[in-house]
C-alpha cells in the first residue's frame, strides 16, 4: 500500500503470490505428520526438505528477538504516515458488552433467564389451575436444574 494507505503498489501483485506460495508450502509441511501417520516417516519426509518451515520460524523469531526488529519498525513508522485530521478510531478492545459471545455480567445473565424460566411456570400453572408457587422456592428448583443441566452436559449439542 502506499504511506498513505489509499492504494495499492505495482509491488502488491508480487507480495500476494510470494505470500500465497510460503502459506501453502507452511501448510503442506504442516499436516505432513497428519498423511504418513508415523514420526519416523514425518521425520523422513521433512528431511529430505531440509526443515525448511522449522527453520524459517527459528530464523524469524531470532530477526525478531535481535536489533533487527527496531530496525524494522524504525522502516514501518518511516513509511507510514497519517494525513492531517485523521484519526485513529475505537478499537475493538476497548468497546463495552459482549466479548466472543460471552456477556460480560453472566451471573446477571444466568438471574434473568432464570426468572423469565420462573414468570413462564406460573403462567402455565395459572392456566392448568394447579395453584401457585412461591417466588424463591421456584427460582431455586430452575436454578438447581440448570446447574444440574448444566453439570451433565445436557442442552449442549454433540
Amino acid at each position: 500500500m502506499t504511506p498513505d494507505g489509499s492504494r495499492p503498489t505495482p509491488y502488491k501483485r508480487y507480495y500476494d503470490i510470494f505470500s500465497w506460495i510460503i502459506t501453502q508450502l507452511a501448510f503442506a509441511f504442516t499436516t505432513t505428520p497428519f498423511i504418513v501417520l508415523t514420526i519416523r516417516d514425518t521425520t523422513l519426509v521433512w528431511g529430505r526438505v531440509y526443515f525448511f518451515c522449522i527453520i524459517g520460524t527459528v530464523l524469524s523469531s531470532l530477526f525478531l528477538a535481535s536489533p533487527g526488529k527496531a530496525w524494522l519498525q524504525k522502516k514501518v513508522k518511516a513509511r507510514s504516515t497519517r494525513p492531517e485530521g485523521l484519526s485513529r478510531s475505537q478499537s475493538q478492545e476497548s468497546l463495552q458488552g459482549a466479548t466472543l459471545g460471552v456477556p460480560s455480567e453472566p451471573g446477571k445473565e444466568f438471574d434473568e433467564a432464570v426468572d423469565e424460566i420462573a414468570e413462564e411456570v406460573k403462567k402455565i400453572m395459572a392456566k392448568d389451575g394447579k395453584g401457585t408457587v412461591e417466588d424463591k422456592k421456584l427460582k431455586g428448583l430452575v436454578a438447581d436444574m440448570l446447574h444440574q443441566d448444566q453439570a451433565l452436559g445436557v442442552g449442549k449439542s454433540q
